[in-house]
């Protein structure tokens, strides 16, 4: 009787397994703790945000909902200007060092400035300066990631990216609770984001995004190379298309020559 292997611990090995091979690549392996940094701060935006309205503006249910509305449209047009302005313009350094700094602006803005009751306006403000940051991260960040990845093995790092961009994302809420906790002080509780965003902006300076890129494309050509049933698919695929291609070529030269016996 063949015993099965319990799913859940066949996913976390095979997770382990990416995780292995993720370190082959090391600027892969820094965007990596990179993307768990920033995007731990960036995720807890949209949950300290309703906390933070309600006990340091003294916001209504109705007032928290229009800044979450404001940060979802805003999103939009930012995502596509990324698309169609940003990426063909800058380097993918810039932009994700640009957005990182855009979230640390926004955090520094909204502790400091949007801090009292009766600063609702001031805090659509914010909740737009969210909005363009949460339409470029989210658009940028797996573009980039794709980039630093051999194309043979995207699926098992976009797990792998999904994975390392969930597991710290705890951490933010239980420094803001501590420090709420400690000094009842939600200011410095939500200033807190930025220790995220820090560590995600030092270790994004350190990533080589074209050298990550050229060692992505020359492993997945080493394996191909090193794989023998990969050899033989793509010659059995080359030798197809030119069989393909010389059939094509003989019945243009029958038609040609009004012979029609093939």
């Amino acid at each position: 009787m063949v015993r099965k292997t319990n799913p859940i611990f066949h996913a976390f090995g095979t997770l382990f397994q990416t995780f292995k091979e993720a370190k082959k690549y090391p600027q892969t392996f820094l965007f990596l703790m990179m993307h768990g940094m920033a995007s731990s701060g960036v995720g807890s935006i949209i949950t300290q945000l309703p906390t933070y309205s309600v006990a340091q503006l003294e916001s209504s249910g109705f007032q928290i909902s229009v800044l979450v509305v404001a940060i979802l449209v805003f999103a939009i047009p930012s995502a596509l200007s990324y698309s169609y302005c940003c990426a063909p313009r800058f380097s993918p350094k810039s932009i994700q060092i640009g957005t990182i700094i855009w979230f640390i602006i926004f955090t520094a803005y909204f502790a400091l400035v949007v801090n009292k009751p009766g600063s609702f306006p001031l805090a659509v403000i914010g909740a737009i300066m969210a909005g363009i940051g949460f339409g470029l991260w989210y658009s940028l960040n797996l573009a980039h990631f794709m980039k630093l990845i051999p194309h043979d093995k995207k699926a098992e790092f976009v797990g792998l990216y999904s994975f390392c961009g969930y597991l710290p994302r705890f951490l933010p809420p239980i420094v803001y609770n501590v420090v709420v906790e400690s000094i009842n002080d939600h200011i410095t509780a939500f200033l807190t984001l930025l220790i995220w965003f820090g560590l995600g902006l030092i270790i994004c300076f350190c990533i080589d995004f074209e050298k990550g890129e050229r060692d992505a494309n020359a492993g997945a050509i080493l394996e191909n190379a090193n794989d023998p049933t990969k050899g033989n698919n793509n010659k059995a695929s080359s030798s197809s298309s030119s069989a393909g291609e010389s059939k094509d070529l003989q019945l243009n030269l029958c038609a040609r020559g009004g012979i029609l016996s093939y």
